[in-house]
């Protein structure tokens, strides 16, 4: 199917119903609301309208909340979550219920309580914690530390670096014979940690001898009573903690029957936020709103049908040449998954064509070709359905699963032509443990391993088939925008050169090349001004057959990766049975054959999606579209069920 045309949808409703609008535009799916910033700078417009007020901000506070309690609830109560999210079907009555909703925001709030409430432990216990090490190196000595004299005495708790010899220091106070005593409270890597008692008298002569052992007051403030009375009081409080922090987590866990509530919330709160993002899109004239969007043209008997019981007018146009609408793909199921391909490039601009029907083909053909094993390709079949039947997943996750089915189809059929199941593994397994010499299953109509250049040549022609599409498909969009010489001159040129050469190499006549030579200085720099520049042009394209050499040979690469995985997988089997034994081979067997398995499935990605974005796409793909943003139901953790059985989200 062509891209889907779209129409500009202008709607205005009575201001008092746009909650109801809102809902209904949500539930149709259809309509993209985009911003009036041109009409909100338009004085006419705004001495008329101004923009409709939004709780944005409220609703990414809430969506924000109820993800937040979620992830907190897992965290506590050990959930594992998987890969792959597990949709849970529900009725739109429900998952619409706004007491239903409340009621599972209120656990999600009173879950966050317990979370910032731990947050404050955490804090507090670490607090003390720094406390307490802080004690530990005066432990040894019963004195209040908050005693700093007496009558007649000075009392310093200090410091000095661990490098320090404490026998000198006393050697040195004691040598001057000051009326001061210092005593060792503890060390550790960095520092000593001394107790310094001198008469006051004393004071300057005293810091005069320490001040060579960079002896500083060590930093005790608050604090009173003796360092082991502080830390088992400390030790207490930290106790504390952790048994309000046990109480807490459990509080937490007993929440884990809810767990699906909150999937649901979140979807809720996800759908809230569209809604306030689309209701920031409105304008009012405080009677009324107006909204303006795009639609697709095969919609728009669906929105007539959702709005015919609202008391609205829309307008339903066809766009501006100056417009440039949203790009929209529609196609069949099984061509729906080459989505993925297309926009990991680019989308197709809107008066494009495309390409996901005409990539499919070559794309499934030919990794196909490069992952080519009948059991890898069994295997991704197998595991790819097992995900789908199981988990439902939709978007771009649904269609790599829907791929990689299509893509493992195509892989056993060419791993049949080319014999390979799991590599040589039957013959290796029936040649080393069964006894059977030369046993073939059967003989393959492609080997890689012995008749390679057969393998290239088809390598060689189906690129030269996919770039000839191509061009096929450049003429139609020539002929479609009513350009028809543009088709002659820029492929008709190049067939005749191509042509020409065929001829030249077979019959040996240059006259039909001459042509083509010709016609290429002739037509290809028509674009420029001057005769001179066009001649050049022309004369500078003859490089492009460099292009086209280029093009044709990188397609030698599917021959390349469908050798590889062949040997590799030939090789595993090989260093599995050179032990000679059964259980020694099935290890060797599982993990080889996986490793080659996962590298390749990425691999033949990669090169079958490059042959696609630089050969196939540089001859006749444009880029630059712009995707269609519909305005709803939009969820991850459930299936929205309508009342008709549709499902919704």
């Amino acid at each position: 199917m062509a891209i889907v045309k779209m129409k500009r949808l202008n709607l205005l409703s009575l201001a008092e119903d746009k909650d109801n609008l809102l809902k209904h535009l949500q539930r149709a799916g259809c309509v993209e609301i985009i911003e009036l910033d041109s009409e909100l700078a338009d004085q006419k417009w705004t001495a008329l309208i101004k923009r409709e007020e939004s709780a944005l901000s409220n609703a990414k506070y809430r969506a924000a909340s109820v993800t937040t309690a979620f992830d907190t609830l897992r965290k506590y109560a050990s959930v594992k979550q998987g890969i792959f999210v597990e949709r849970k079907e529900i009725r739109e009555e429900i998952f619409c219920d706004k007491n239903y909703q409340a009621s599972i925001f209120e656990k999600a709030e009173a879950i966050n309580g317990c979370s910032r409430q731990l947050g404050q432990i955490s804090s507090q216990k670490n607090r003390l914690e720094s406390q307490r090490l802080g004690l530990l190196p005066w432990n040894s000595i019963n004195l209040d530390l908050s005693l700093r004299e007496t009558e007649f005495t000075r009392i310093i708790f200090g410091v000095c670096p661990a490098v320090i010899s404490l026998e000198e220091l006393q050697k040195n106070l004691a040598e001057q014979e000051l009326a001061a005593a210092c005593f060792h409270a503890s060390s550790d890597k960095e520092q000593h940690y001394l107790l310094l008692l001198y008469h006051k008298e004393e004071a300057e002569k005293v810091t005069e001898v320490l001040r060579p052992f960079s002896f500083n007051q060590a930093a005790l403030k608050d604090i009173t009573g003796s360092a082991e009375a502080n830390i088992n009081m400390i030790d207490m409080q930290i106790a504390e903690l952790e048994r309000r922090k046990e109480n807490l987590e459990a509080e937490i866990v007993s929440y884990l029957c809810f767990r699906h509530d909150l999937q649901v919330c979140i979807d809720q709160m996800a759908q809230e936020l569209a809604k306030e993002e689309a209701r920031s899109r409105l304008a009012t004239t405080g009677t009324l709103i107006y909204l303006k969007g795009w639609i697709p043209a095969p919609d728009v008997h669906k929105l007539e049908a959702e709005l015919n019981s609202f008391a609205c007018a829309m307008e339903i146009l066809d766009p501006d040449e100056e417009e440039v609408p949203p790009t929209q793909l529609r196609n069949r199921k099984w061509i729906r998954s080459m989505d993925m391909v297309t926009e990991m490039y680019s989308l197709p601009a809107y008066g494009g064509i495309d390409p996901n029907p005409l990539i499919f083909p070559f794309f499934t053909i030919f990794y196909g070709m490069m992952f080519g094993d009948v059991a890898y390709g069994i295997v991704l079949i197998v595991l790819s359905q097992i995900v789908i039947r199981r988990f439902h997943p939709k978007g771009v996750l649904g269609n790599i699963l829907q791929l990689a089915t299509i893509c493992g189809i195509s892989a056993a059929v060419w791993g049949f032509l080319s014999g390979s199941i799991f590599g040589d593994a039957i013959s290796v397994v029936a040649e080393k443990f069964l006894g059977m010499e030369d046993f073939v299953l059967y003989v393959p109509v492609l080997d890689p391993l012995t008749d390679p250049l057969k393998i290239l040549y088809l390598s060689v022609i189906m690129g030269a088939v996919q770039l000839f599409v191509g061009m096929c498909i450049h003429i139609y969009m020539c002929f479609r925008d009513g350009h028809p010489l543009d088709a002659l001159f820029d492929v008709g040129s190049w067939w005749l050169l191509f042509g020409g050469i065929a001829v030249f190499v077979l019959k040996g006549t240059p006259l039909v090349l001459f042509a083509g030579i010709a016609a290429l200085i002739l037509t290809q720099g028509r674009a420029k001004k001057g005769v001179v520049s066009k001649l050049l042009g022309g004369i500078a394209s003859l490089y492009n057959i460099t292009s086209w050499l280029g093009d044709i040979l990188s397609y030698t690469r599917l021959m390349a990766l469908m050798l590889a995985t062949t040997v590799i997988a030939s090789v595993v089997n090989i260093l599995g049975s050179l032990p000679g034994n059964i259980f020694a081979f099935l290890v060797i067997f599982v993990f080889g054959h996986t490793f080659n398995m996962g590298i390749n499935v990425i691999g033949t990605y990669v090169h079958t999606a490059r042959l696609q974005y630089l050969e196939y796409f540089s001859k006749f793909y444009v880029s630059g579209g712009r995707p269609f943003k519909p305005f709803k139901y939009d969820t991850r953790y459930v299936d929205i069920i309508s009342e008709d059985g549709e499902v919704k989200g």
